[in-house]
């Protein structure tokens, strides 16, 4: 599902000197999979969050497709992704500084900016719930050489003792004298890893040392116990089949490892009581390992991958102000609340693949209704002589063009209404079907088209009836609707409800079960402000009934009195608005001729 090809992805991986290695790690194996599609910037310097950084030198031939930080500006980017832990203010206010405009995703962070990025993809288990776009652990590498726990032998005898890349807190010294000093091990049994960043590392004589091993998740599956602080070589040998022991730097550390189950054997300093006992009792910990990677495995929402990821811009395609705070977040797309216009819209993660064909209207339909779009046909037109009851436009023999007008029930039902109708849908075959039965004009084409085909023409009446949440870009739309109704006349719309009973009793839920091709969800405050920007004063709001289906079963009993306190309180899933074109000066028009 790779994109290779499209804009590049700038990863941003964190070099702090303190954070180890470990988001490095991952990084450099994503640009070397995928080196067409990912660029690293390594903030070597500090010119984007000074401070002390990490030994690079070990890593140097690993390192591909590094980009300088003069050429930031010059490329463009997809969107960057952070590798951060915790994002310092200093790198984020930065990166916005030189590449404005630009999507930004954080993998496993935990700074306070959190809810701040466009997308969040963890890998790891949380202490405390915390929303994010997509979780995948299988995004951190895993190791080719495995085998199966029930291979785990009866006794331990080939340790490794690894503390990443860095070992900031000189765990491994600490934990490799406890070791030692456990009697029924060998001192040939001990392996001490010894990372690129370690500094001078004294070790006794006769102990086997892996220095800086090109790749040391391939090698985990060689022993028969690993003892490592929680991080990414913890998980590397769970997947890779090898009994896990943890001593942690701090507390934060420990609470995350026994969240995913490992065992914690010391704080700060290794236990040597309790240490040993694991040791002894090597089934013990198997089981325990195997239940912990089993609960990681079913954990996976997606497959998705980072280079799967092509985001749209995060501005309100309302009023093109930036965004505010996150209100959902899904694998595919991030829901936001506009902070100015009110509105509620969806930025895209992965392209929607939608298209308006037969199978829209009838398969899609029929398992959304009962029935396919055909089959609808009288129901909606009904619906559609109640809702011109509403537009009234004072004037002999008019106009109007029902856009994505589907196969015509509303332009039939405004005919017997007395006006001269027009019809504008996508869908080529739906458009034919609805020139043909309803003899008159439809163009199968986009807004966009339709608009530059014919830039001056007007209507007394232009409807859209669950149609302008498809926009992508609705500012444009609007825009192009208000040069198309006439001084005077009457724009028509039917849209979901972002204040409806289901918005309101469970926001992420009605998220989650928004069409992949509704962009953007209007409420009847947003729609008065959106409107009114575009020359529209809003006549009407008008909800109509609630869907008894979506209450609780004891207020269906009450339905009398919860469906008119429903539409008191304007509830409703669902709602229409019926707005007058004024002209620049303000003025109501509908009335001259």
């Amino acid at each position: 599902m790779s994109k290779e090809g499209s804009k590049k992805i700038l990863a941003v991986p964190s070099v702090r000197r303190g954070n180890g290695s470990g988001h490095l790690h991952r990084m450099l194996h994503l640009a070397a999979k995928y080196p067409r599609r990912v660029s690293l910037f390594l903030d070597r310097n500090g010119e984007l969050s000074p401070g002390p950084t990490i030994n690079l030198k070990p890593y140097e031939e690993f390192i591909r497709s590094e980009i300088d930080f003069r050429r930031l500006k010059e490329e463009s980017w997809s969107y960057i992704l952070l590798d951060q832990r915790q994002t310092p203010l200093s790198l984020f206010a930065r990166l916005r500084e030189l590449i404005p405009h630009t999507p930004v995703a954080a993998v496993d962070e935990g700074g306070k900016f959190r809810k701040h990025f466009e997308y969040l993809i963890d890998t790891l288990p949380s202490l405390r719930r915390q929303e994010c776009n997509l979780f995948n652990p299988d995004l951190n590498p895993r190791p080719l050489r495995r085998r199966l726990y029930l291979d785990c032998p009866e006794r331990f005898e080939k340790i490794l003792i690894s503390f990443g890349g860095e070992d900031p807190r000189g765990l491994t010294l600490q934990t490799l004298a406890v070791v030692r000093s456990i009697p029924f091990l060998s001192r040939s049994a001990v392996t001490v890893a010894a990372g690129p960043a370690f500094g001078d590392l004294r070790l006794p004589p006769g102990i086997k040392v892996l220095y800086a091993p090109e790749n040391l998740r391939e090698h985990l599956s060689d022993y028969d116990c690993l003892i490592t602080s929680y991080g990414l070589t913890a998980l590397e040998a769970l997947a890779a089949g090898t009994p896990v022991i943890s001593v942690n730097p701090s507390r934060y550390h420990s609470r995350l490892a026994k969240k995913t189950g490992l065992l914690v054997c010391g704080t700060g300093k290794p236990d040597a009581g309790s240490l040993k006992k694991a040791l002894e009792n090597p089934r013990k910990l198997i089981g325990r390992c195997a239940l912990a990677e089993e609960s990681l495995k079913s954990g996976t929402e997606e497959s998705l991958s980072p280079v799967d990821l092509s985001p749209a811009p995060a501005s309100c395609p309302g009023c093109g102000k930036r965004k505010g705070n996150a209100v959902g977040r899904f694998p595919e797309r991030t829901f936001y609340r506009c902070p100015s216009c009110g509105l509620v819209y969806q930025q895209r993660w992965v392209p929607d693949t939608t298209v308006y064909n037969h199978s829209y209207f009838f398969d899609e339909y029929k398992q959304q209704y009962g029935k396919s779009y055909l089959d609808d046909f009288g129901h909606i037109r009904s619906m559609g002589r109640a809702r011109l009851k509403n537009i009234h436009t004072r004037k002999p023999d008019p106009t109007l063009l029902d856009v994505g007008c589907a196969y015509g029930p509303f332009l039939e039902a405004a005919r017997e209404a007395g006006f001269r109708i027009e019809g504008l849908e996508p869908s080529k075959e739906a458009a034919r079907w609805a020139a043909e039965h309803l003899d008159c004009k439809v163009s199968a084409m986009g807004l966009d088209e339709f608009v530059r085909k014919n830039p001056q023409k007007k209507w007394d009446a232009v409807t859209l009836w669950y149609v302008i949440e498809h926009f992508p870009d609705l500012e444009s739309a609007l825009l192009q609707l208000a040069g198309m109704v006439k001084p005077g006349g009457v724009l028509a719309l039917g849209t979901p409800n972002c204040a409806g009973i289901s918005a309101r009793r469970n926001l992420k839920n009605f998220l989650a079960a928004s069409p992949s091709d509704h962009y953007t969800i209007l409420s009847p405050k947003s729609v008065k402000t959106l409107l009114r920007q575009k020359g529209f004063r809003v006549e009407k709001i008008r909800i109509p009934v609630l869907h008894r289906e979506r209450f609780p079963v004891l207020l269906r009993f009450l339905w009398s009195c919860t469906g008119r306190l429903g539409r008191l309180l304007r509830l409703g899933d669902t709602f229409e608005v019926y707005a007058r074109r004024i002209d620049k000066k303000g003025k109501d028009t509908s009335r001259e001729e």
